[in-house]
């Protein structure tokens, strides 16, 4: 079990930073995207953090479409959804949805059950090689910043919503491409 883990958490690690090369010297097109295959596969990835921890996945069965390129999208979603699992509480509760706060962008977050963040904390999370002692889980302060990096190549922006004691909503922004696609449930 612990080879296996060994293994999907260096696999995890070489595929954050040949995303992050690609996104440094790669111009992309942007698709429209189903994005529900794209949460599946990220959760997929995930199983072997989850599972030892009790986690709990629930995601929307509706998701607005957007313009991304699909597999830096899903190394999104693979970066919040796994430090949900780390950070989140005991056992970790995460919820994936989506929602239209307007200007024809789609916002996509993660919320979790952990001990939330404050405020100076929050200002330093998208910084390379910035962790926070958090104590039970160990990382190499890349994640979210190269979740900062991608998302702004696609055009959209990357943020934090939290209060100590209430956890933590990490979100994402993408170019809306039909509001009419999407109802919030």
């Amino acid at each position: 079990r612990q080879i296996i883990y060994s293994g999907q958490r260096i696999s995890n690690i070489i595929e954050e930073l040949l995303v992050l090369a690609e996104a440094r010297r790669q111009d992309i097109m942007l698709h429209e995207l189903d994005m529900a295959p794209i949460v599946h596969e990220a959760i997929q990835r995930l199983e072997y953090l989850r599972e030892p921890l009790n986690g709990q996945i629930a995601a929307s069965e509706r998701w607005p479409r957007a313009y991304g390129h699909a597999p830096w999208v899903e190394e999104v979603w693979v970066n919040y959804i796994s430090n949900a699992l780390k950070y989140g509480g005991r056992p970790p509760i995460v919820q994936l949805g989506a929602d239209l706060p307007g200007d024809q962008m789609a916002r996509f977050w993660v919320r979790d059950n952990g001990a939330g963040l404050s405020a100076a904390e929050q200002a330093r999370l998208f910084e390379p090689f910035s962790r926070l002692d958090q104590g039970y889980a160990q990382g190499h302060g890349l994640g979210l910043s190269i979740v900062r990096r991608i998302v702004a190549k696609m055009g959209g922006q990357v943020g934090v919503e939290s209060q100590e004691g209430q956890g933590s909503l990490f979100y994402f922004t993408l170019s809306l491409c039909h509001e009419a696609d999407f109802s919030a449930p």
